[in-house]
């Protein structure tokens, strides 16, 4: 009776109801107490498709990591070439922060939020992954910070995520539809005085899920500022190269919506805009932008963020081996 065909039906049912693959996953490479109690710790359980998602992630990042070609294809070649390309201050190395299992938990968390607030957006809008990931460590680290699960809970807009408004903004980006209406009872509000001496109104947020969706979404409400202002100055969103859509988003995001207005006022036809992208500088809002779009930009061709690499990069190509 081992190896009957109704005790294997029954371990098969078994298998399918529990999750299947992701439960594998998550207990060969994640304690299983984390997604178990990943509504404790998080504010929402994760789903099983962020966290087979998110473990491919860390395993591109392992790959890539231990491959003898580093150096000379991710260093030598990619950082170089982005580096001639948009003469950014740095190119954050954020590959320590997505290259353990722990790690991956609080990836499978942001992924979800991220999707969480892309479903609510209309199909012109951009916000990939990379493109956020890359800004939200260029605004706090958060994942070099909170790699300790037990300081989770105290996450704040103005001191980790670069939320210095969103206190005063929720309202309107729960109307443009970005948040659902009971996010409102998801923060609690908090004064703050930033870098140029005004005082802001931001958010304590009561979880990381919640501060993800919250950065994720007021990113979309600065691209929307970002389409309207440049269709004020006669110009489609759409006819933007896709790195200068994220480039300005970020900078509506970092430089805040009003001088991103009087820039798109000033630099009002593509000409002028592509014009402005490519003169570098590595002060202000656009060279803080410069930063997020090479960032992203080395995270995409990479390879990191890819869920199907194999064949495609210099690290999933197998070697041929020798007769």
């Amino acid at each position: 009776m081992k190896n009957s065909p109704i005790k294997l039906l029954i371990i098969l049912l078994i298998f399918t109801y529990c999750g299947g693959e992701s439960k594998i996953l998550l207990k060969k490479h994640i304690n299983p107490g984390f997604f178990y109690n990943s509504e404790e710790l998080f504010g929402r359980n994760i789903d099983k498709k962020f966290i087979i998602r998110s473990r491919k992630i860390i395993e591109n990042t392992q790959r890539i990591s231990k491959n003898k070609l580093k150096n000379k294809f991710l260093y030598s070649l990619l950082e170089t070439q982005i580096k001639k390309k948009y003469k950014p201050k740095t190119v954050a190395r954020l590959f320590g922060f997505i290259d353990e299992e722990r790690e991956g938990v609080l990836l499978a968390v942001f992924l979800q939020a991220n999707y969480r607030v892309r479903r609510r957006l209309s199909p012109h809008y951009v916000l990939p992954n990379s493109f956020l990931f890359s800004a939200l460590n260029n605004e706090g680290w958060v994942f070099a910070d909170y790699s300790n699960y037990r300081t989770l809970h105290n996450m704040t807009g103005f001191g980790n995520l670069g939320l210095d408004w969103f206190g005063s903004e929720c309202k309107y980006i729960i109307d443009e539809g970005f948040l659902y209406g009971e996010f409102k009872d998801k923060f609690s509000i908090t004064t703050n005085t930033n870098e140029i001496g005004q005082m802001v109104i931001s958010a304590h947020f009561d979880n990381v899920d919640t501060s993800f969706e919250a950065f994720a979404a007021t990113m979309a409400y600065r691209q929307k500022a970002l389409i309207r202002d440049l269709k004020n100055q006669g110009i489609e969103f759409e006819t933007l190269p896709r790195e200068q859509k994220l480039f300005w988003t970020y900078y509506y995001f970092n430089g805040g919506p009003g001088n991103g207005a009087m820039a798109i006022k000033q630099f009002n036809t593509l000409k002028k805009l592509s014009g402005f992208f490519h003169k570098r500088t590595q002060k202000g809002p656009k060279g803080n932008a410069l930063i997020v779009i090479s960032t992203m930009h080395w995270l995409e061709k990479s390879g990191v963020f890819n869920y199907w690499p194999e064949e495609k990069f210099w690290w999933s190509r197998k070697v041929p081996t020798k007769k």
